[in-house]
């Protein structure tokens, strides 16, 4: 159970949340018509540009189809790669048992609004330079695609399966290797070349704009960018394209909440990176509207390519979804692109053990209630392992509490000297064997958990599509029924959604507060009695997942409230044990011996050291 101090904390973690739900959901429209129109003139002046003699700076040309475009598939047990020689790429990659937000024929895709393909070459951000290819070969296996440049190189790609699809990420992995050849007369540079890694883009329109990002891993440090970083700022203006230059880059790619685009080179190389942003519209049965997607490419290793020379890169492709467990299995630190940031650790032992009461208990159980019973059970494991602090937390503020008087007749005696208040209340809680910072423990061990099962479901694509009870989709909010409004309302417009996981949230919450003795601060009563307000409008539109752990934690709270109403009263009595000064205590002793020297020096008379001695005065100066 927390106290009032850690609910004091956790509300100021809530409203820094909230505050990031807000940035999230500004979607800055004045600044994206900007970039839209900077985007637009850019490709006005490129498709203007006449040929020109390449000297390394390639030249783009308007692109002019020249012969009809070739589709073909390779297939896997869960997805789908549809190609075309339209650039020799992957146009999508469909998902066989993913649906659609909100659709119940609908598969996900990725990069359903680029219009280019994974795998196309470009020169710099959209500038793509390949003319349509020859299909060499084309078998279920494997597809090879040869083509040129419109400066001239000559381009041979070959994208084949796993041989072995027992491996982890089998069914979304696909090997591409790309031979570029130069039949001219010119040095080109190939590090002026980039693979475009595709477009990500929001499932649904209530997708927090940091889920969607364009990133890369370099030099042992995972680098995203969220469509925030296009938008500029107070001091900053917004910018169509962002580029890098990076040393030791294992792997770049484009994600959403729960899907991604990841290409990877054989060897970390250092090479230049671009990504872009731009609106993309959101199916109504989503909600509607527009969102930020972001597409990238990945640069070549910086190479010379004489006349008649050729170079051969190798790069693993993986279009799938976000499982932690598979994306850490492919090794090469690809377990980053889940994103979990500070609470990362947390967040993945957590992530483990879901997986693990799902696959091994209840999936096999309860296949079609299977995760949200996980969640209930882990929920539960996490609030019995800290059950002991709680206890001690709790036994520890009723000793306090039974201080109080002590504690007024104190402050009536040293009301005027706060130092010398300090030193004998820490006094008082030595003889009687409290630790005063016993009961803000349990706070601190919670907050992390809280953070890292927050970010843990937040990205759990497992819960996709997974019913609970009358939830539909454990990764969406619980919606029962909708109300049309007359008037909007701030996030969610004339439309009122009927959520009632978090309506039960809330309920539980205020038993449980009505549960722990009110404290005698005016100040913390209030706070405590916004507190159900505001974890009801922070989960009412997120995933219904993490309503059902709060709910889950809040009756398990209800009934250890209830024990601990049961358990007989701890006795105040003085300790007989020695214990050493907390560092508190030390503090406030210090604190109150500098004071009294310095009231000694204002009255002029003697200092003692902290041994009794008198220290001797230094000789009198001045006239």
């Amino acid at each position: 159970m927390i106290d009032r101090k850690g609910w004091i904390i956790l509300i100021l973690c809530s409203i820094a949340l909230i505050g990031n739900y807000i940035v999230g959901l500004n979607t800055a429209q004045e600044q994206r018509k900007a970039i839209a129109e900077q985007q637009a003139e850019q490709k006005a002046d490129e498709a203007t540009k006449a040929p020109a003699e390449t000297t390394g700076e390639l030249e783009v040309l308007p692109q002019e189809p020249s012969r009809p475009e070739e589709t073909h598939t390779l297939e896997t047990k869960d997805t789908l790669f549809a190609f075309s020689s339209d650039g020799g790429g992957i146009d999508y990659a469909e998902f066989k048992d993913e649906l659609a937000v909100n659709s119940k024929t609908s598969k996900v895709r990725l990069n359903r609004f680029g219009g280019k393909k994974v795998g196309t070459l470009t020169s710099s951000a959209n500038s793509f330079v390949e003319e349509p290819m020859l299909v060499e070969t084309a078998t279920e296996e494997k597809i090879t695609y040869i083509g040129r440049t419109r400066d001239g190189l000559v381009v041979k790609k070959t994208y084949s399966l796993l041989d072995d699809q027992s491996l982890p990420g089998a069914s979304n992995r696909v090997l591409m290797d790309l031979t570029i050849q130069n039949p001219g007369q010119t040095t080109f540079n190939l590090e002026n070349y980039y693979i475009y890694l595709g477009s990500a883009a929001p499932l649904y329109q209530r997708e927090w704009d940091p889920q969607n990002a364009f990133f890369y891993y370099a030099d042992g440090d995972f680098e995203p960018e969220d469509p925030s970083d296009f938008k500029g700022g107070m001091f900053s203006s917004p910018q169509p394209i962002i580029t890098a230059d990076a040393q030791d880059v294992e792997y770049a790619g484009v994600m959403n909440q729960f899907f991604a685009t990841i290409l990877k080179q054989k060897n970390p190389e250092r090479v230049r990176l671009w990504s872009t942003r731009e609106d993309a519209p959101i199916p109504d049965e989503a909600g509607g509207g527009m969102k930020s997607a972001l597409s990238g490419g990945l640069g070549l290793p910086a190479k010379a390519l004489g006349p008649g020379e050729s170079a051969t890169f190798q790069y693993e492709l993986f279009m799938g979804p976000k499982e932690n467990q598979v994306l850490r299995a492919l090794g090469d630190e690809r377990g980053e692109v889940m994103h979990y940031g500070w609470f990362s650790l947390i967040a993945r032992f957590f992530n483990t053990v879901l997986n693990w009461l799902h696959d091994i208990a209840f999936g096999k159980i309860a296949p079609v209630w299977g995760w949200g019973l996980s969640i209930v059970t882990l929920t539960i494991l996490i609030r019995t392992a800290i059950w002991p602090l709680h206890n001690k937390s709790q036994r520890t503020m009723k000793r306090m509490a039974k201080l109080q008087p002590k504690m007024a007749e104190l402050k009536e005696k040293y009301g005027d000297d706060p130092n010398k208040m300090n030193q004998e209340t820490m006094k008082m809680y030595r003889d009687f064997g409290i630790n005063p910072l016993g009961g803000c423990l349990p706070m601190f061990a919670q907050i992390p958990i809280f953070f890292g099962f927050y970010k843990m479901l937040q990205y759990a694509v497992e819960l996709r599509d997974q019913p609970f009870l009358w939830v539909d989709d454990l990764s969406q909010p619980d919606t029962i029924a909708t109300i049309d409004l007359p008037f909007a309302l701030p996030f969610l417009g004339d439309a009122l959604p009927i959520n009632l996981l978090p309506i039960l949230m809330a309920v539980t919450m205020v038993i449980q507060m009505k549960m722990t003795p009110q404290a005698g601060d005016p100040l913390q009563r209030r706070i405590m009695m916004l507190m159900p307000v505001m974890f009801f409008v922070f989960c009412y539109n997120f995933a219904a997942a993490l309503a059902l752990y709060w709910t889950t934690q809040n009756i398990f709270s209800i009934g250890q409230t209830a024990y601990m109403k049961r358990v007989p009263e701890p006795e105040l009595t003085k300790s007989n044990k020695p214990r050493k000064k907390t560092l508190a205590e030390r503090v406030a002793e210090m604190e109150a011996a500098k004071k009294d020297v310095q009231m000694r020096k204002a009255k002029g008379r003697d200092v003692t050291d902290d041994k009794g001695k008198k220290k001797k005065r230094g000789p009198r100066t001045g006239g």
